[in-house]
């Protein structure tokens, strides 16, 4: 026995030697236990199973085809939730934007400001006034750069039961 024969077993049970080495290969069974009691397990099994019947019974491709149906109703269900989701989110940031109070920015499309504040060298003031009637809350923030002014303004916010209370 030449265990470079025994090596090949797997390309011999497959088809896959060539000619010369498959004639080889089958004076190597001759004179190897091994090798030949593999091959005729190997042709045993071959014969099992085909003659076995390789046709699913009726309920099991039915419950495959059930819970492919199944998963797909879910993957659509699934889109469909998060397609609305999304909608329904952009309805509402669309709508909060729209109801939210506007304030006016003062802007000029006069270069000569802009040039005039610079060439000063002074530190421009800005003053915004809010009209009573918006009902807004105006909150001063420090800045690192003293060329920086920050204000936060917040809609004010009213409580029917702080309203009912007095």
């Amino acid at each position: 026995m030449k265990r470079e024969h025994c090596a090949r077993l797997d390309d011999y049970l497959d088809g896959d030697l060539p000619e010369i080495e498959h004639l080889d290969f089958e004076a190597h069974l001759a004179a190897c236990d091994t090798c030949r009691r593999t091959v005729e397990l190997d042709r045993r099994w071959g014969n099992l199973l085909a003659s076995a019947n390789p046709i699913a019974p009726p309920s099991l491709t039915r419950n495959i085809a059930g819970a492919v149906e199944r998963g797909r109703r879910l993957r659509i269900a699934r889109a469909s939730a998060l397609i609305g989701l999304a909608a329904g989110l952009t309805f509402a940031v669309v709508r909060w934007n729209a109801d939210r109070p506007r304030v006016p920015v003062a802007r000029t499309n006069d270069p000569s400001v802009t040039q005039t504040i610079a060439s000063a060298g002074q530190r421009p003031e800005v003053r915004i006034t809010i009209a009573p009637e918006s009902r807004l809350l105006a909150l001063p923030l420090e800045s690192k750069n003293p060329q920086v002014s920050v204000v936060w303004l917040y809609p004010e916010v009213t409580s029917p039961k702080l309203t009912e209370a007095n």
